[in-house]
């Protein structure tokens, strides 16, 4: 975006506005500039292209998105595995009829007040696919 050039504001104001409208306004704008530590008009143009020459250093890049979760529950806890078996509606693989096989587990984790002590309860559900 290019920003007007000081020096040329009072010639941007409208032609009907009176004389002593006009003077004001530039009266105006030069006590805006002495305000800034600019005497001149011309000059604070100068040194404002001269800021716009003066290369800006990147923008900081963005950090990366935090994923969602909560921290892992504490390793000193009692844990105690528990199996949950898919049911057998669901073992069969709907396109060939063979029953799927176990390919691994999705674990996790629950943490259970047991009165007196904490015990974290692993669940582990069958992941199922087919062998062909």
């Amino acid at each position: 975006m290019r920003r007007a050039s000081f020096a040329v504001l009072p010639s941007l104001l409208p032609t009907s506005l009176s004389t002593s409208l006009r003077s004001g306004c530039s009266r105006i704008v030069s006590l805006l500039f002495a305000a800034l530590g600019a005497d001149d008009p011309a000059k604070a143009a100068d040194s404002a292209q001269k800021r716009e020459l003066v290369p800006q250093p990147p923008e900081p890049l963005k950090p990366p998105a935090r994923r969602g979760g909560r921290a892992p529950l504490p390793a000193h806890l009692e844990r105690k595995p528990k199996l949950v078996a898919v049911p057998a509606s669901e073992r069969v693989c709907p396109r060939c009829g063979k029953d799927k096989a176990c390919i691994g587990y999705r674990t996790s984790a629950v943490l259970d007040f047991v009165p007196a002590h904490f015990v974290v309860i692993e669940e582990q559900r069958e992941k199922l696919a087919c062998p062909r």
